[in-house]
């Protein structure tokens, strides 16, 4: 790779230097010994628009989109928050604590001005602004150029799995923007600490992972304190960051739900049910293991990429631990820790490691320079070619966005869904209660509006564990359970003919097929009017595509 030369790269005695006073001050000042600023954007332009789409590659329908913006509908015309459950048949008039009502508003709004490119920019711009604050934060450390793009590519190529449409968007750029700030505050003594208190005012409404940033932040503001302390500094700073974590703290209770919030976002963390139930909640290293099963090699390669950074961090911050930046390491391994824990948290790794791998890898190839063990980066003072570089970069990136669909006015679903099923019932106008498939309650909600689900991707935030329990019981684990039957008023059940409890209902004489196709199989009680239709069960023919919505 041609890496430009940049007049502010820093020697090995200024910006690589330990660092270890770098970040005892908070007099507005900028320290001397604070490692001197090289920023990609001024360097390679083209480079980071191409990481900005490799991180918004994915382009696909989760299961969530259709409730995300259902939802928001209903608040905009009906101008106010929903605080109770009219959706389902088995929490109907439950509190519904929506954690992420916000975003939903959101949603509804750009869809229903904009349509689906608007939902495409919508998160476009969010993408672009995860990745800058990435790039921010790389630049405070003092890295080289050459390890900085390595790093902020590896770190792009970890995102595409949860830059999704939904609110997760959110919280991976306020997560991005909160720890740019911090690397600021670690390296300089000084940064604009109070925005860290309407960022979680609005990360509070728009999504449950501000616990992630106020994690990040306590975390920060504990190992700043303790290092001071050790370090005979005194208590100034310790102060100033507890006084900023208090108050971004309370702020998370201004939201419809007051203290409600916090218990659905508990409920979700701690729930025992959610990694059978959500797939994103799988520990890395069991979703690893099955991507390698289920021969998807892409998934598997960027689970190994995870742990190959994080094993890098390890390594690097071994071998040059006085790198002035503890606070950012623990942050780092907490984020890294909860990566493993549950593969949702990847992204959150890959940003919180990034300036961490690129401060001490920038630090071992110093050290090595400096005994002849390697040569001097690669520079190019050709001004046109660097221009040209810029340009093949950019056409590029802007190829990736094409192919991907990034420009296209259609969104193609992530999975196969019910289309059929609920063409079939909207034909002979079928509706009711539907004992459905999780990952189906979204689309349901939108599609069949006349009917009651029986679970959907709101989780926590609505049904009790009871019914959860019971759905799983049905569907996953004990197959031959018919709790969820029987407890409930179904007038349907809708499933994959993939899932275990397909053959369960296949063998109950109290319900009889009316419909199947290669994505899905809708039951009807066999004393009802919708069994003793002519024809049933009828087969359909699924198209290899479909579109949202």
């Amino acid at each position: 790779m041609i890496i430009t030369a940049n007049p502010e790269i820093a020697s090995p005695d200024t910006a690589f230097s330990t660092g270890a006073n770098a970040a005892h001050t908070d007099s507005g000042k900028t320290r001397r010994d604070s490692p001197v600023r090289i920023s990609l954007l001024r360097s390679a332009t083209g480079l980071v628009l191409l990481a900005i789409c490799i991180a918004d590659v994915y382009q696909f329908a989760d299961p969530d989109i259709w409730g995300h913006i259902r939802f928001g509908q209903l608040v905009l015309s009906t101008h106010h928050a929903i605080l109770h459950d009219t959706f389902s048949y088995t929490a109907f008039g439950r509190e519904f604590r929506n954690h992420e009502w916000l975003t939903d508003v959101t949603m509804a709004f750009i869809y229903n001005h904009a349509g689906i490119l608007g939902l495409k920019i919508w998160k476009f711009l969010f993408v672009a602004g995860t990745i800058l604050a990435v790039v921010v934060a790389m630049a405070e450390t003092g890295a080289s150029i050459a390890v900085q793009l390595i790093v902020l590519l590896t770190a792009a190529s970890a995102l595409p799995l949860q830059e999704q449409f939904r609110p997760l968007v959110y919280t991976l750029f306020f997560f991005a923007a909160t720890t740019a700030l911090l690397v600021r505050h670690n390296y300089r003594g000084s940064a604009p600490l109070y925005l860290m208190v309407p960022t979680m005012l609005l990360w509070s409404n728009v999504h449950g992972g501000f616990v992630v940033g106020l994690g990040a932040i306590g975390i920060y503001a504990a190992a700043a304190s303790l290092e001071d302390m050790l370090c005979g500094r005194g208590m100034k700073r310790a102060w100033t960051l507890a006084f900023y974590t208090l108050a971004a703290t309370l702020v998370t209770l201004a939201n419809p739900f007051g203290i409600g919030n916090w218990r659905t976002v508990l409920d979700f963390v701690f729930s025992p049910y959610i990694r059978n139930v959500i797939g994103d909640w799988r520990p890395l290293i069991p979703a690893l293991l099955d991507q390698l099963h289920s021969n998807a090699p892409m998934g598997a390669l960027l689970y190994i990429l995870v742990i190959v950074v994080i094993g890098f961090v390890v390594l690097t911050f071994c071998l040059t631990p006085r790198g002035g930046d503890l606070p950012l390491v623990a942050i780092a391994a907490a984020m890294s820790y909860a990566a493993f824990n549950a593969r949702r948290n990847i992204p959150l790794a890959a940003i919180a490691c990034s300036p961490v791998l690129a401060r001490h890898a920038s630090l071992c190839f110093e050290r090595l320079r400096a005994r002849n063990l390697v040569g001097p980066p690669l520079y190019s003072t050709n001004p046109a070619g660097l221009q040209r570089i810029q340009r093949l970069t950019g056409v590029f990136a802007i190829l990736i966005a094409i192919a991907a669909g990034i420009f296209s006015p259609r969104l193609q679903d992530d999975r196969g869904y019910p289309i059929g099923a609920v063409a079939f019932m909207k034909a002979h106008r079928l509706h009711g209660n539907i004992l459905n498939d999780f990952d189906w309650g979204d689309y349901l909600i939108w599609h069949e509006p006349e009917s009651k689900v029986f679970i959907d991707g709101r989780f926590a935030a609505v049904y009790p564990f009871s019914v959860i329990r019971e759905y799983l019981d049905f569907y996953i684990d004990h197959w031959n359970t018919t709790e969820a039957l029987s407890s409930y008023r179904s007038d349907f059940v809708l499933i994959s003919p993939s899932r275990k409890a397909y053959d369960l209902m296949m063998s109950l004489p109290d319900w009889r097929l009316i419909y199947s196709d290669r994505d899905s199989a809708l039951f009807a009680k066999s004393n009802s009017a919708a069994a003793k239709l002519t024809d049933v069960p009828v087969v359909g023919h699924m198209p290899a595509k479909s579109y949202f919505p």
